[in-house]
């Protein structure tokens, strides 16, 4: 629309330019007719100037959308540049006409797009080469036609300064409702992304097609919740059940965020983390990330129990924790009107089924995460468990501690857990540190 509207202004610019020259041409010509002997193929110019701008004006009103628009505007452009050229020729280059003259061709023509440009130029100077060859009349301008032909053409560049400040204040307009449009935009932009976890959310403003179609990769699958909240949270008020729970959900999900886990879902005190998608850093260091990410709620959990006791709240419940690593399914699932970014496979029906077998306070680990973790987390072996819906017997793992340096950390928090450098000298949360 805007292009249109520019365009528009251009052609009713050329055909005032036009129309500015044809009456130019006609004082000089009828002024100095004596000096033209009265030739008779003056007023057949003249008339010729008339036809002319008949018909661009029909070309650019009634063909606006033919397809031959552009090459019949290549081809005005030259014409112009002819009858421009040809009037320099008829008075002798007078300065100041001609100063004005060239002005108001600039003004028209030394403007995209750049082919026109070219051609309305050479239909100039290839009039005056011309003139070397043929003999073209030439008459001497009056002062009282030098006037007049100025005044007409300082009323062009009056009109030309009133178009373009039109045009400016049209785009300012335009430009400020866009603005205002952007600001909505960002405002709500911003409220959605409360709803998604960064990593997700950098993707998508990014311009990034995030599993526009459901893939298997290889993920991390972490499980959470809080053993005997139901029971507390009978005992609680509402005010009190609130501020447990948001300061719960605030403390996990910030080291979620951290070591650049993908926040799945929060279904009231449990918590679905993935992971290796829309990032990955490789399976060995998703699946670390996420171990560490276990371990780091843990020691933060203690630290939530002891604000909770020092509040009235007594017995205050523990996390239990489930990981598994495996092939799964991730992408958007739903129907046409809400779709889930998710995952879904045999290895998160795992991840959530050691979650609910781990005791309080118990990070849980699968054989296959424990085999990409075991040389930087330090676990230990539990009885092999039933799992509903498979065959054989899990051997699962717990995971206790981290090495730093080839021995236990003794600082796992949530404030020092990024800087913790393993026997390979490679950190795998640098990412979520930087990040």
């Amino acid at each position: 629309m805007t292009e249109n509207w520019e365009q528009a202004e251009s052609l009713r610019l050329k055909q005032l330019y036009r129309l500015v020259q044809c009456l130019n041409w006609s004082i000089v010509l009828l002024s100095s007719w004596d000096q033209l002997s009265y030739h008779h193929s003056a007023l057949i110019f003249l008339a010729a100037l008339l036809v002319y701008q008949l018909l661009t004006f029909s070309i650019y009103v009634y063909c606006a959308t033919s397809p031959w628009l552009k090459t019949s505007g290549v081809i005005v452009g030259f014409v112009d540049g002819v009858i421009a050229g040809l009037l320099l020729k008829l008075i002798e280059f007078d300065y100041a006409l001609s100063l004005g003259i060239v002005i108001s061709f600039s003004i028209v023509y030394l403007r995209p797009p750049k082919t026109l440009a070219l051609t309305a130029i050479c239909g100039i100077f290839t009039t005056i080469l011309s003139a070397r060859s043929f003999s073209l009349p030439s008459v001497l301008v009056t002062g009282v036609i030098q006037s007049v032909a100025l005044t007409l053409l300082m009323s062009f560049f009056l009109i030309y300064s009133i178009l373009k400040h039109r045009e400016y204040a049209a785009l300012a307009g335009k430009l400020e409702d866009q603005s205002v449009v952007n600001g909505d935009l960002e405002l709500r932009i911003f409220r959605i992304s409360k709803y998604l976890s960064p990593v997700l959310r950098k993707a998508i403003v990014a311009g990034k097609d995030v599993c526009v179609t459901a893939q298997e990769k290889p993920l991390t699958i972490f499980f959470s919740d809080m053993q005997g909240f139901s029971r507390l949270s009978e005992a609680l008020s509402s005010e009190q059940l609130t501020w447990v729970v948001n300061s719960y959900l605030t403390e996990m999900s910030e080291i979620v965020f951290r070591f650049g886990g993908t926040l799945d879902k929060v279904i009231g005190d449990s918590l679905m983390v993935f992971f290796g998608d829309p990032n990955s850093r490789g399976t060995k260091e998703d699946a670390t990330a996420c171990a560490c990410m276990a371990i780091a709620m843990n020691k933060a959990m203690e630290a939530l129990k002891q604000r909770w006791v020092a509040k009235g709240i007594s017995s205050p419940p523990s996390l239990r924790m489930g990981i598994n690593s495996g092939t799964c399914k991730v992408g958007n699932f739903g129907t046409e009107n809400r779709l889930e970014y998710t995952v879904l496979g045999s290895a998160v029906n795992l991840a959530s089924h050691l979650e609910a077998a781990a005791e309080a306070n118990e990070i849980i680990l699968s054989e296959h995460t424990y085999n990409l973790v075991k040389d930087r987390v330090y676990c230990i072996k539990k009885p092999a468990v039933q799992i509903k819906g498979f065959l054989d017997s899990v051997i699962i793992y717990k995971a206790v501690d981290i090495y730093k340096n080839g021995d236990l950390s003794q600082d796992i928090s949530p404030q020092s857990v990024s800087s913790i450098r393993y026997p390979d000298d490679h950190n795998p949360l640098s990412r979520g540190k930087n990040k």
